[in-house]
This record gives structure tokens, sequence and C-alpha cells, in this order.
């Protein structure tokens, strides 16, 4: 139970990065779209909506957020795991440099098939 409340917790800490990546996203290109040639109250040219994120973020991609942050979680619990079981193996092998060489490449192909999943899902809001 505890196991289901814990990938709870990292879910719902992956929904709210990607929920603000997303507000971020609508934000810039809200500003971009803006008319700039307009004068402001306060000098600087074009309008960035943020509160227009949080409005299309609740309500038409909150399944779209929920399912990126979901593969986020699942991708961030799987590297967690690796990464502890790497700790314990080195701690249990000593000085041996072949069990370093093997923990050190299976790190880097997790990494990066994070950050590409990070990529993924960013460009997905987008």
């Amino acid at each position: 139970m505890i196991y289901l409340m814990v990938f709870g917790f990292i879910w719902i800490a992956a929904f709210v990065h990607s929920f603000e990546q997303y507000v971020t996203i609508v934000a810039a290109i809200s500003w971009y779209f803006s008319d700039k040639s307009i004068d402001d109250d306060d000098g600087i040219p074009g309008d960035a909506e943020v509160m227009l994120g949080f409005k299309w973020g609740l309500c038409y991609q909150m399944g779209s957020i929920a399912c990126g942050s979901l593969i986020l979680a699942i991708v961030w619990t799987i590297k967690a795991i690796l990464t502890y079981l790497a700790k314990k193996l080195g701690e249990a092998s000593g000085d041996n440099c072949c069990v370093k060489c093997l923990i050190g490449c299976c790190m880097c192909i997790v990494n990066c098939f994070d950050r590409f999943i990070r990529y993924l899902t960013q460009n997905a809001y987008i």
C-alpha cells in the first residue's frame, strides 16, 4: 500500500511539473502572437496570458497532461529503483571495475531515456 502512495506522490509531482510547463508554453505563445503595436500601461509591448494557460489546461488539456505525467512518473520511478539498485550493487561489489562500468552504462541509458521522455512530453504539449 505504501508503494502505491509513493507512486501517487511521484505522479502528482510530475503532474504539477507538466501543468507548469503547459502554462508557461501557453503564456509564451500568447505573448508571441499578441498585438505588439498597442502601447500598454507597463511599457512592455505584448501581453502574456498566464490565466489563459490555466483555463486551457484545466478545461481542455487535463487528460493530455495527466497521461504525460503518468509516463514521466513511471520513468522517474524506474530511474529511482535502478539508482538504488546501482548504489547497493556498487557497495556490494567493492572496487570491481567491471561492475562500475556496467553500472555507469546502465545509468547512462536510463538518463538518456529520461531526457528523451521529458523532451517528448514537452513537445507534445506544444
